[in-house]
C-alpha cells in the first residue's frame, strides 16, 4: 500500500499532461490539500510523497497546504485553481463537496478527491477498491481463529471505510458507533 499510493498520483498526473504546446513555458502544476501534517508517517505522508514524485518524474511545479474545514477545503481548491494549477488534488473523502462546489469556476482545472465518489466534468474521484483484499484478510483470519472469528475497527465512518471492513468481515453484524 505504502508504495502504491505515489504510483497511483504519477499515473494519475501522467494521463492528464497533455503534450507541450507552442507555449511551453508553463509548467504542470499540481496541488496537494491535505486534512492533516504530511509529517504523520501515514495518510498525508503517503500523499506528499506521491507529489514529490510527480514533481521528480513529470517535473511539475508542486505546492501543498494543510488545511482543516469545509471552507478552508473550498478556499484552497479556489486560490490553487486562480493561481493556474493543472490538477489539484484534495485528500480524502471530505474533500469532494468542496471540489464539485468550485470545480465549475475553473472548467481548465482537473480536481481529483482520494476515497470520494463524486464525478463532474473535471471533478473526479481517486478509489483503493480495498474490498478484494480486505475480503481475503478476512477469511484467512477468521480461519486462523480458534473461535472461527475476527474483528476489525476503522477509522471513521465513510463510505470507503465502511466498504472494506465490510469486505473483510462478512460474518460480523456492523453496527453504528456512537
Amino acid at each position: 500500500m505504502r508504495r502504491l499510493l505515489p504510483a497511483l498520483f504519477l499515473l494519475l498526473a501522467a494521463c492528464t499532461h497533455s503534450e507541450p504546446s507552442a507555449d511551453s513555458s508553463k509548467a504542470f502544476k499540481v496541488a496537494l490539500l491535505s486534512p492533516g501534517p504530511v509529517s504523520d508517517a501515514g495518510w498525508n505522508a503517503l500523499a506528499y510523497e506521491g507529489l514529490l514524485a510527480i514533481k521528480a518524474q513529470l517535473g511539475a511545479e508542486i505546492a501543498q497546504v494543510e488545511v482543516h474545514n469545509p471552507g478552508q477545503f473550498e478556499d484552497g481548491f479556489r486560490d490553487f485553481a486562480a493561481r493556474g494549477f493543472d490538477l489539484i488534488f484534495g485528500h480524502g473523502f471530505e474533500f469532494q463537496d468542496a471540489a464539485a462546489a468550485v470545480a465549475p469556476r475553473f472548467p481548465n482545472t482537473v480536481f481529483i478527491t482520494t476515497s470520494g465518489n463524486t464525478v463532474r466534468p473535471n471533478v473526479a474521484p481517486l478509489r483503493f477498491m480495498l474490498e478484494e483484499a480486505t475480503y481475503l484478510e478476512g477469511m484467512l483470519t477468521a480461519s486462523m481463529s480458534k473461535s472461527g472469528k475476527a474483528g476489525a475497527v476503522g477509522g471513521m465512518a465513510i463510505p470507503s471505510v465502511k466498504s472494506t471492513i465490510v469486505a473483510g468481515s462478512p460474518a460480523i453484524s456492523h453496527q453504528p458507533s456512537a
